[in-house]
């Protein structure tokens, strides 16, 4: 309910600057500044997603808003202070830079050939709504927040927390933390591709995770996979961007949590 509130208050008092300080530079700068604005932002997976249905309907650029998707979810302040007892500094380091990372090799490579006629830019629209009033404005906003953008994601959100919930009760912890071999990076890294947690959420589950034996890369990779790939998120890129986008998106972030898996178990 917040982030329809933000996101509707986003619609309607966003400044045109904001925009245009996202779209300065080429890809990688674009993918950049997105990831810096995305990574203190403590909101979770699905409230993330009318943000960014927000960002992109108001003409920011694909690779900063992909930026942004993958690094609010990933890791928040909240998440960052949470991790430091239960696992560790080291940990907590690498959680860190492999989250930036990932947030920016994402709209770096998959935002840059999102099409150009799929990110509108109503510069006009915009700037009407902008001279408008304060009340007209913020009944707008509360309007797009609570019915436009309810009606676009929230469908998407039962969806993925109806398969979380299912696949959550199937998930044995002390079953799964003794696989071994190298293949527990791969196996943590596509479990947590349908389960539905937040940063916060899954430091504790990973923090016990880890005490039962599995791979520091096996955590990170269900650290990094976790949050930012789920039904909701596929659905919604699919229907603004088509589903090669949703699903370049997806393997993308998959390849690169178990790259970095691998390495961090390699270091």
């Amino acid at each position: 309910l917040f982030a329809y509130l933000a996101a509707g208050l986003m619609n309607a008092f966003l400044p045109r600057s904001s925009i245009n300080w996202m779209r300065k530079g080429p890809a990688w700068s674009q993918a950049l500044r997105g990831m810096a604005v995305g990574l203190p932002i403590p909101i979770c997976s699905c409230g993330v997603v009318p943000l960014y249905r927000t960002l992109i309907k108001r003409g920011a650029p694909a690779a900063a808003a992909m930026a942004f998707l993958v690094s609010t979810p990933e890791l928040g302040l909240d998440a960052v202070f949470l991790s430091i007892p239960l696992l560790g500094l080291e940990m907590t380091g690498i959680r860190v830079a492999a989250a930036a990372l990932v947030a920016f090799l994402v709209g770096r490579l998959v935002g840059k050939y999102v099409s150009a006629a799929a990110v509108t830019d109503p510069t006009s629209e915009f700037l009407a709504e902008q001279r408008a009033g304060f009340p007209t404005r913020l009944k707008k906003g509360l309007q797009v927040g609570f019915g436009e953008l309810v009606d676009h994601t929230a469908p998407w959100i039962v969806l993925g927390v109806a398969i979380a919930a299912v696949i959550g009760s199937l998930i044995q912890p002390d079953l799964i933390a003794g696989i071994s071999g190298g293949f527990d990076v791969i196996l943590f890294a596509l479990l947590g591709l349908p389960v539905y947690v937040c940063a916060s959420g899954a430091t504790p589950l990973v923090a016990v995770l880890l005490f039962n034996g599995i791979s520091p890369g096996a955590a990170l990779a269900f650290l990094l996979t976790g949050p930012a790939t789920n039904i909701t998120t596929f659905g919604v890129l699919a229907h603004l961007h088509g589903r090669k986008t949703a699903l370049s998106f997806s393997l993308v972030i998959i390849g690169l949590s178990i790259g970095l898996g691998y390495l961090v178990n390699g270091l």
